[in-house]
This record gives structure tokens, sequence and C-alpha cells, in this order.
């Protein structure tokens, strides 16, 4: 059959050549991917949401709901935008930055746009000059469904069990609001293959159901075990689809042992989102075990981004986008001076063991490493940064001051950051006793953990990305890492006490 859209594709090709060169960042160095802000694409995709929202009653009141009830930006929740082909459009877009994804343009559901270097929902292209349709990104349709009490549309679902794409529309006449859920796949076709769900569950069953807990002595046994899971899940379903398998999972985990997440994962679920606000899971690991956590990630199908290593911090960072499942992960590290040069890639280089530890080798010291029992140090999702502050604030759940508050020349907010005080965890004994024997911790932090059994777990994270911005701030970081390191919160704590009974006793 001809391709309608042929003529069209012909003369995008020619000006994505062009779109391409003037917008990719460019690389000064491999620590540091310069992304840009752009302000005329967020203004041009507001634009088609705003005239969607004025013009669908259900979407405008969810976009309350969500903003009151849950914190969150209407916008920060779109997968996608629908709107017809014309020549403004094709303009607009070549204009702002945005170039075609032909790979997913013959499925006949228009000719798609995505922003390589941009924060936004891809942009579709199509055929009616009528409908206008706006998509949401939702962790589980029928819980949607469930919580603004339209199971009468269960029935309506296009796509499979647990498939790769689903979706449900409710139209208002021309206006249209779709929920959707996506599992490792970037296209727009609803999934039908039936035997997708047993593959699926059995996959989802094998990394849901894997051993975490390993003493000190048999860590190594147990990143090699986990490495194996994840073949064999990447085997089994592909590594689009076991990425988010696993990612979801390590959000359930987090989430169950995190109360600031539960509380907000209550909320958001309330309207039926889950997590699918997500903007990047953070893992902290020990240097002995950097490497093999590196290829757990690429055999799901992760791909490696900018290296970041803060110029005043004591860590580092290998960043990993997975293209498919619109996954971003944070895989911290301890590293020394002479590991944060551009020339030293740490993610590659096996780091040699050192009888001393900073933030992060001591936090996987008395927890264990994040892909193990302790789980991910932080969610980091997408919120209305003042809003979600002060609506955690009433329900006695406090952050610490912001470490970013990033601003353009003209004052306009592109990324604001910061973290909920963090959870306290149960040290095991034996590890506390290792991580002393180890010089992981010294003896004044051993013998303040001893007073409670605990030291610092994990946090959530409030972040507000505006203008489309990727990236993350380079400077001050080890700041606030320093105000949830185990290490100083322990102290400061047996100092306090310290104080307190001297008080009490004079």
């Amino acid at each position: 059959m001809e391709n309608p859209y042929y003529f069209q594709q012909e003369e995008i090709r020619r000006r994505d050549a062009e779109n391409v060169l003037m917008y990719a960042p460019k690389h000064h160095s491999p620590n540091l991917i310069p992304w840009p802000r752009c302000p005329e694409a967020e203004q041009y995709v507001q634009e088609q949401i705003e005239h969607f929202l004025e013009n669908h009653t259900f979407a405008r009141e969810l976009q309350k709901r969500m903003r009151e009830e849950t914190s969150t930006r209407f916008t920060d929740w779109v997968d996608h935008v629908s709107i017809p082909l014309r020549p403004q459009h094709l303009t607009r877009l070549s204009q702002t930055g945005f170039t075609c994804r032909y790979e997913h343009s013959k499925q006949g559901h228009g000719i798609p746009y995505w922003h390589p270097h941009g924060d936004f929902p891809d942009i579709l292209l199509h055929s009616d000059p009528q409908t206008l349709e706006v998509a949401m990104k939702v962790d589980s349709i029928k819980d949607f469904l469930i919580s603004h009490n339209r199971l009468d549309l269960i029935d309506q679902v296009e796509g499979s069990r647990f498939g790769k794409f689903r979706r449900i529309r409710i139209p208002e006449g021309s206006i249209i609001l779709s929920i959707v859920e996506r599992r490792g796949y970037k296209g727009f076709t609803p999934d039908t293959d039936l035997e997708a769900e047993e593959k699926y569950l059995h996959a989802k069953a094998t990394w849901d159901s894997r051993i975490r807990d390993f003493e000190p002595k048999r860590e190594t046994e147990g990143m090699e075990y986990t490495l194996q899971l994840a073949q064999k899940i990447a085997e089994d379903v592909g590594p689009d689809l076991a990425a988010d398998i696993a990612m979801a999972s390590e959000r359930e985990y987090w989430t169950k042992r995190n109360a600031a997440a539960r509380l907000q994962k209550v909320r958001q679920d309330r309207l039926g989102l889950g997590w699918a606000n997500h903007d990047h899971h953070t893992f902290r690991s020990s240097r002995k075990h950097y490497l093999t956590l590196m290829k757990i990630f690429q055999t799901l199908g992760f791909k490696k981004r900018e290296r970041y290593s803060p110029p005043d911090a004591d860590w580092g960072a290998q960043i990993f986008e997975q293209p498919n499942a619109g996954i971003v992960i944070f895989a911290d590290v301890d590293l020394f001076p002479e590991e944060k040069e551009d020339d030293f890639d740490f993610s590659t280089q096996k780091l040699p063991t050192k009888r001393k530890c900073f933030t992060v080798g001591r936090w996987c010291a008395l927890h264990g490493d994040s892909i193990l029992q302790a789980g991910m140090h932080h969610l980091e999702a997408q919120f209305d940064f003042d809003k979600l502050e002060t609506d955690l604030k009433a329900q006695d759940v406090h952050m610490i001051d912001p470490f970013s508050n990033e601003c353009d020349a003209d004052n306009r907010l592109f990324l604001k950051q910061t973290f909920t005080e963090g959870e306290m965890w149960p040290v095991d004994q034996e590890r506390l006793d290792t991580a002393l024997s180890r010089r992981a911790i010294g003896k004044k932090t051993y013998n303040a953990i001893m007073q409670t059994r605990k030291a610092v777990g994990s946090v959530l994270e409030n972040l507000e990305r505006n203008m489309g911005y990727k990236g993350f701030k380079q400077e001050g970081v080890s700041d606030v890492l320093d105000r949830v390191d185990p290490k100083k919160l322990a102290e400061e704590s047996e100092e306090t006490r310290r104080k307190l009974t001297k008080t009490m006793s004079s």
C-alpha cells in the first residue's frame, strides 16, 4: 500500500538533516553533556496541551486534582500529543528542535516526532484535520479506570494484558484523552501478542523473587547471580522489556523501605497514576562491584550517557538511559581525585580496593549495594516542587534545603531539586562489625551507630524540570550528600544525645 505520508516525510528528512546539526549538544568532555534549555520547544508543546485542556472537561478536572492531590503537573505525565499534519506544525517542530522517529513512521498512526535533546512528549502528526489527542502515561490503565469510576471502559482497552503498549481513549467529541501503558517500547501500535502475558509474568516473577540479601563475604556471589538473572530475563523477553520489568520491581522494593515514598505513592495511586512520573533511579555501588553493576545495566539495554563527577565531590556516577524503556539511571560510586580525570573511564576500568571509604562506600558497607539488599538510594520523580514540599510537610515529611535552584538569565527556573530527610534503617551487627574492620567507618561512627543500631538509608527526591532540561547540576552536590552521609548523621546524633544527657544530669 502506498504510504500517504511519503512526500511529507521526504520534506521532513531534508529539514531534519539541518535540525539535528543545529540542536546537537557538543561533547566537550565525556564527563559532561551540555544539555540545552529549550524554552521555544516548551512553549510549543504547552500551547498544544493548553488548547486540549480548554476543550476536554475530564482532563481539565484531572489536571486540577493532580496538582491538589498529588503535587504534580499534568504536563509531566504527558506521553505524546497527536495533532493534525499542517505546514505550520512542520515549521514549528523543525524550528524548536524536534526530529522524526522514522522507525515508527510506518505504523499508520501518523508521523512521530521527538526532541533528541530535551525532555518533552513525542508529537504525532496525523491526517485527520479535526482530531486533537493527548496521551497520558500511567503504570496501570485498570488502576486508573478504577480510581475514576470508569471500569465501564475496560473492554475498550487496546492491547493485550501486560503488553508493550496499551491504550484506552476517552473522547469528548474530536478532543481525546488517551491513557497509555508502556513497557520497553517507544512506538504507538497496541501489542496484540497473546503469549506476551505469560512471558512477562514469568520474567517479572524471576526478578521479583530473586535473592537479595547476601552477607558481606558473599556479595561477589550475589552480584554474579544478579547478572545471570538479568541475562536470563533479557534473553526471555528482550532487553527493553526486561529493563522495564527490573526497574518497576526496583521502584516497588525501594517504596516499601521508605515512608515518604509510601506516602507519595498512596497520593498518586488515589488517581491511578503509579510512579509513571519517574525521572531517574539512583543506585549506589561499592567500588569492588561497580563493573558488575555496569554489566547488569548494559545487559538490560541501558546505554551510557554522560559520566558525572562533581569537582567538589568524593564520588561520581555513570548515567545510563534505556532509549526504548524511557528509563534513566544514576549509578553512584566512591572516586578518588585521579579517577575523575576525563581520560579515566571509571565505568570500564576496575576500581582498586582502598582502605578508605567516602559517603557512597560507607552507605554500601552499612546497608549493602543498591542492586542487592539495600535497594535504591532514591527515586527522583517530577513534581510541582514547591507544592510537594508544602503538602508533604503538612503530613510531617520534611525536606532539606534545595541543592539545586537553577535559573536562566531571565530568571526562569529550569531545575530545582532536594531530598526528603533520610529514612533510618536498622544495621545488621555483622555488617556493622565488617564495616569497622574494613575501615569503611571509624570507631567514632561505629559507637554512634551502636547507640540506635540504625543509619541513614534512602530518600525521596523532589525535582522540577522546565524548558525540557535533561541535565544535572555539577557544583555543590557534595554538600547535599554530606547532609545525608551515614557517618555525619550518626556522629551528629550521638553528639546531640550526649549534650541532652549532660543537660538532664546537671
